[in-house]
């Protein structure tokens, strides 16, 4: 066990293999324009294969860490909902910042050298933001910290009246399922495949929309790195922090359910995402409409779906990174 947390430690090696793949990916090196050069290609797609595959492991032993800390830390269901909120707030923001930064470097600097910056200035950033994370946030501490305050509310509650707990519920209390016990449960696939379809919306939103952007409305014109390409997701991103600060929790509490919530997203998602099926060049604009209520649509898609794997979780914490890693696999 590392002696930092279980979850702290496989954030650490992740963010050690994000950093120097990432940019291995997008600064372009000296030795790969003279391999190119030179027509030794095969060096070239070797490398772009490699280094992008090293950043998805790392990227994926970052993320399953630091979602599977937040049910180590709270055994309040309010208080996981508001880490998994807080946490998709701050990934708006970093994208906001980037975009932002994008917009300013596709302005005033050469394509080429753009987004060589760019990717200098987002591993900068992210570095020391990591840094600040494996400082403050105390895995360890943190977790027994938490489970003190669980039995305290538990023996609080016994003591005023008697807990029914079902047998998944002892098991859980004792030291957490297993693998096959999750794989044996219904709500396991239901919600899994629930948070799949929410991260597909979010993903194939991001992949899909520069495309759309450049073959159907023609924002390329003449740069290779026009302005449009960035404003676009950097409104949808806009729209999804502010939705997520100031309409995220009032929601949730109001309904205090996670169907209703989904539902409402998915309306969002499709009053935003019909119109680009009729937009045409002349009415460009209208996209940026679109973006925003993709942008609500998406953020509460996201947070809801996030949710619900503490839902799933309930208080067997020990099970949390098995649960997140075969989510996130999905």
């Amino acid at each position: 066990n590392c002696p930092c947390g279980k979850r702290q430690g496989w954030y650490i090696f992740g963010s050690i293999l994000v950093v120097p793949t990432f940019l291995c990916i997008w600064t372009d090196l000296p030795f790969l324009q003279t391999d190119l050069a030179a027509g030794n290609t095969s060096f070239v797609y070797i490398w772009y294969c490699v280094m992008p595959s090293l950043f998805n492991v790392g990227w994926a032993c970052v993320q399953i860490s630091n979602l599977a800390i937040v049910p180590m830390i709270s055994y309040s269901q309010r208080r996981r909902d508001e880490m998994v909120n807080g946490r998709n707030i701050f990934t708006y923001l970093a994208n906001i910042m980037m975009l932002v930064i994008s917009l300013i470097l596709f302005i005033f600097v050469s394509s080429v050298w753009s987004f060589r910056i760019l990717a200098i200035m987002c591993t900068t950033i992210g570095g020391f933001a990591t840094i600040w994370y494996i400082i403050n946030i105390k895995e360890i501490p943190l977790s027994m910290k938490a489970l003190e305050l669980d039995k305290a509310y538990k023996a609080k509650m016994k003591s005023g009246a008697t807990l029914n707990l079902t047998n998944m519920e002892k098991k859980e209390e004792k030291g957490g399922k297993n693998p096959s016990d999750w794989l044996k449960e219904c709500q396991f696939y239901l919600f899994g495949l629930v948070y799949m379809f929410a991260r597909i919306a979010v993903n194939v939103n991001a992949t899909m929309m520069p495309f759309y952007l450049i073959s159907v409305l023609g924002f390329q014109g003449g740069s290779a790195t026009s302005v449009g390409i960035a404003a676009v997701p950097l409104v949808t991103y806009t729209s999804s922090m502010i939705f997520t600060i100031y309409l995220q929790k009032p929601i949730t509490q109001k309904f205090a359910n996670r169907f209703i919530p989904m539902l409402m997203a998915t309306a969002s998602v499709f009053c935003g995402a019909v119109p680009l099926i009729f937009i045409t060049e002349k009415e460009a604009w209208f996209v940026y409409i679109s973006s925003a209520l993709i942008g609500v649509g998406l953020a509460l898609m996201l947070n809801t779906g996030t949710s619900l794997i503490s839902d799933v979780l309930g208080g067997d914490v020990k099970s949390a990174a098995f649960v997140y890693g075969a989510y996130s696999l999905l």
